[in-house]
């Protein structure tokens, strides 16, 4: 049962509150409840963690829309992170040249905001202490050369041209209707080496002629002297990105996703390389 100010603003909204349904997902308790109906999405927090989530998304979309960014309308939420009421994307998942590009436009424009970043710490990728040893685990098991990724972690660590960065401009939070995009899940915005947005597009893009469209403008925004830096990203971001797909126990990964992360250490390094040469 929704909260009485959660329906209030959703039939503010011009929806039923009773009409909304809620998008289960397998696995252990999430810190957000979701519920959605053909234009809506309500969050509902769960948990301190959840309502911290909701304000970053919030305020995330609230610093993109002044950075030209499109993101989902807000049609309401609370002071405090409990709930939000926004609207439903249209969009599926970044597919195709167009898309891509407009993808890669809305990194170049959050690169290049001068707004104030909201004054809320972001999410880290570091993984909570209290799951570190069984994720270090996982990961060994799944092949993850840990000594190689610490070490890319590391170096990305250390870049020091910083820009304004999504954090996670993952193809499935760029939501596509040809080169109409919205982009979410803005928990991780905040200052981040300069084209983190682009080279993690580009390494989670499953089909190799997307990301030929994204290495192209990639390395035609890019001077050569910046190649040495963009090499330490694609090494870090391509092993992050299995290090993600290894962090869940088995039952629970997407076999998909993972095989792709796996393609990518081997591309990426390949990358890295030509970028050195």
């Amino acid at each position: 049962m929704l909260p009485e100010p959660v329906r209030a603003a959703v039939r503010a909204a011009g929806a039923d509150p009773d009409a909304l349904s809620e998008a289960v997902k397998p696995g252990p308790p999430r810190p957000v409840r979701r519920w959605v109906d053909d234009t809506l999405v309500v969050d509902l927090a769960a948990s301190e963690a959840g309502r911290r989530l909701v304000r970053l998304e919030v305020d995330g979309r609230r610093w993109a829309t002044a950075a030209g960014v499109p993101v989902p309308a807000v049609h309401g939420a609370a002071p405090d992170g409990s709930w939000l009421v926004g609207a439903r994307a249209p969009g599926t998942s970044c597919r195709g040249a167009e898309a891509v590009g407009a993808a890669l436009d809305a990194a170049d424009r959050i690169a290049a905001c001068p707004a104030p970043l909201p004054a809320e710490a972001p999410s880290t990728w570091r993984a909570d202490r209290r799951t570190l040893a069984v994720r270090v685990v996982r990961s060994v098991a799944g092949g993850l050369p840990i000594p190689r990724f610490r070490a890319a972690r590391a170096a990305a660590a250390g870049l020091a041209d910083r820009v304004p960065g999504h954090g996670d401009l993952y193809r499935r939070n760029v939501l596509a209707d040809g080169a109409d995009v919205l982009v979410i899940d803005w928990e991780f915005l905040g200052g981040h080496p300069r084209w983190t947005d682009h080279v993690r597009l580009w390494s989670t893009l499953t089909d190799p002629a997307d990301r030929a469209v994204a290495l192209r403008r990639i390395e035609g925004s890019v001077p050569t002297s910046g190649h040495p830096h963009v090499a330490v990203l694609v090494r870090h971001l391509t092993l992050r990105l299995l290090a993600e797909n290894l962090a869940s126990p088995v039952r629970q990964r997407n076999g998909d996703d993972l095989a792709h992360a796996r393609r990518m250490v081997g591309e990426g390094e390949d990358l890295a390389l030509r970028l050195l040469s």
